[in-house]
């Protein structure tokens, strides 16, 4: 965990492993000192300029990791590498492209290998025991079919990218000048980024059927992109993964529409998969009503992407588009007790999270009182506000939130005017246009009096808060905190604590925009 591996290749062919010790080199300020150490030298099989380099940790051997090797001749080369022994060893030469290798790309931790080259072509591989085998490029997804050979529209391939998911490939392509307009397209159109839908691809060795339609979904496509999408669920519930899962929401989406059955099990089949218990005989409804009575062990991550699946996947209509920013609810009636237990699912889980973020904070204050300095740093280190609010909202719901969460709030009130040095703690609110009290009833909203002064500020506002958690607490593990030494506050990024994705404003920041994020 503490290793940084590096790998760097040359024009003249020669290619380099390297590695060096991440804290060692995040603490080093010298410029001359020499951070990294050399692991292994490949001797390539045939000398030629190396156009691209992607390297792996595959998901089932931690201590390697796989090199791919493009090279100006359009050969691909495999290195297998044991960063412990530093032993190395070829995984193959092979003959994937008429022209220079342009983009490498590892999907599904290693399994599969993306290529492209100037020759305007796109090729999948699958690793399968030290050697890689071309298989066939997936094209199969509801509704439309993917296209690679799109020589009369474009003429290069410069690049290719996947998404965080793994289930879609972006692909960038230069236009062919000749066939745009000279006055207007020819001066503005560069190049375009095609977007193919990977998720359908295989990841075992077998022969193309080409009789089979090209337009329809057979068992082995469904196997396929239910595997797929599984492993792009279990990949976004490590904590350390950003959580970016745009495309695998988009392709259930999709699949909701031509196959709810299908979204239904592959659910049923990822949630069930955190439970020790045998679940397979129940519903997806039991599935659910069991989470909610085990989400004090659940980690947060599950319980974001969870959030993100009620919100944008089974509550949402299907056919419901975003509009400002915001999501159409459905319009149809009938529907409410199908998305009932979704809908109780979203309660509850939220609920979780707001105890989970007022027990961080209390924790956090609990253990800052009992040392010897006098204030967090502000800055990169978190510094906790509202901390009055969250206590009466204890107080408020204390026969609804965790009985430690009480305690933690009782121990908190013995603090007594010794928290006013510790953190931000202003029982008192006030209206931000009127300067009227405004009491704290609620966590999410907020009354101003003003109408009691006879004055016409008297409405209804929404609680935003100013600084988000730090990033500990969306990394926790488990639920509850343990040691002090779990209590490191590191730096603090804008992240949503209902589903942990990065939060953005609507307005750049140099703006001044006032808007809340």
């Amino acid at each position: 965990m503490s290793q940084l591996i590096m790998a760097t290749g040359s024009s003249d062919g020669s290619v380099k492993i390297w590695s060096a010790d991440v804290e060692d080199l995040a603490s080093s300020s010298e410029a001359n000192k020499i951070s990294f150490s050399l692991i292994n030298e490949l001797t390539v099989a045939m000398p030629a300029p190396i156009s691209t380099i992607s390297m792996v940790v595959p998901r089932h051997s931690q201590e390697n990791i796989v090199l791919a090797i493009g090279k100006g001749s359009g050969l691909l080369e495999a290195w297998i590498c044991n960063v412990f022994c530093k032993k190395i060893h070829s995984a193959g030469v092979y003959d994937a492209h008429d022209q220079v290798v342009t983009g490498l790309a590892w999907a599904f931790g290693g399994c599969c290998l993306y290529s492209c080259s100037q020759d305007n072509s796109v090729q999948s591989w699958v690793l399968h025991g030290d050697y890689l085998h071309k298989v066939s490029f997936p094209s199969k997804f509801p509704g439309f079919r993917n296209s690679t050979n799109l020589s009369l529209v474009s003429d290069q391939c410069f690049g290719l990218a996947l998404s965080p998911g793994g289930l879609t490939i972006a692909v960038v392509r230069s236009f062919d000048v000749n066939l745009l307009h000279q006055m207007y397209q020819a001066r503005t159109q560069k190049a375009v980024i095609e977007i193919f839908w990977a998720g359908g691809q295989s990841l075992e060795i077998s022969p193309d059927n080409t009789g089979e339609s090209t337009l329809t979904l057979s068992e082995r496509d469904l196997s396929c992109w239910e595997s797929n999408i599984l492993w792009s669920l279990q990949y976004f519930e490590d904590a350390d993964n950003p959580l970016v899962p745009w495309d695998s929401v988009a392709a259930l989406l999709e699949f909701k529409k031509y196959s709810p059955s299908f979204v239904e099990n592959l659910l049923f089949k990822w949630i069930s998969g955190w439970f020790s218990c045998q679940l397979s005989d129940d519903s997806i409804d039991k599935i659910l009503l069991h989470v909610v009575s085990m989400l004090s062990e659940i980690s947060s991550r599950k319980i974001f992407l969870l959030n993100i699946i009620c919100r944008r996947l089974m509550i949402s209509d299907p056919e419901a588009d975003m509009h400002n920013g915001e999501q159409l609810k459905s319009s149809e009636p009938k529907n409410e007790g199908k998305f009932a237990p979704w809908r109780n699912l979203l309660v509850n889980n939220e609920l979780e999270l707001q105890q989970r973020a007022v027990s961080f904070t209390f924790r956090a204050v609990l253990g800052h009182a009992s040392q010897s300095s006098d204030a967090f740093q502000v800055g990169k280190k978190w510094f906790p506000v509202g901390v009055a609010q969250m206590e009466c909202w204890v107080l408020l719901n204390a026969g609804l939130v965790h009985n430690q969460l009480n305690v933690l709030g009782s121990e908190l009130r013995g603090l007594g005017s010794r928290i006013s040095s510790i953190c931000e703690y202003v029982k008192e609110e006030t209206c931000g246009f009127c300067s009227t009290p405004v009491p704290f009833e609620s966590a999410d909203v907020a009354w101003c009096e003003g109408h009691k002064l006879d004055s016409s500020c008297s409405k209804e506002r929404h609680r935003s808060a100013t600084n988000t958690m730090p990033q500990t607490f969306f990394k926790m593990s488990k639920p509850r905190l343990g040691t002090d030494d779990e209590m490191k506050l590191d730096f603090c990024r804008p992240l949503c604590p209902f589903c942990g994705i990065l939060l953005q404003r609507p307005m750049p920041e140099f703006l001044l925009s006032p808007s809340p994020l």
